[in-house]
């Protein structure tokens, strides 16, 4: 992955590539998570939070493009499908009312796959 997940205020410079992108991704479930709670007081704040997810999606998608990212067609192929699955569900989110619990188990499936590989290195 590339440098574009420092949009998201997660910089280290003695983290792993990995270590920050299970970070973005934990900081952006969180805040899923936090606004769904809270989205009847503050529905902006619910928004925002989906947006921020639908763009780190979008960013993942862009580095798996990268010609120097080495994950392999198959994983490539199923971070696209995810993208066009959480895309589409963000919008039914915001037009149909539906929680973002799936939203959230994706991106902690995510995180843990991060996370795994970090320890298998």
């Amino acid at each position: 992955m590339t440098h574009a997940y420092e949009t998201f205020d997660t910089t280290s410079s003695i983290k792993s590539q990995k270590q920050i992108e299970s970070e973005v991704f934990l900081n952006v479930t969180r805040r899923l998570r936090a606004s769904q709670n809270t989205k009847s007081c503050n529905y902006s704040s619910f928004v925002e939070a989906i947006s921020k997810n639908r763009k780190l999606w979008t960013l993942l998608c862009t580095d798996i493009l990268h010609p120097q990212n080495e994950l392999s067609t198959h994983i490539k192929a199923n971070i696209f499908y995810l993208n066009d699955f959480v895309q589409s569900y963000s919008g039914r989110i915001l037009s149909e009312g539906i929680t973002v619990e799936q939203l959230i188990d994706i991106n902690q499936s995510i995180i843990r796959g991060l996370n795994e590989s970090k320890v298998s290195s």
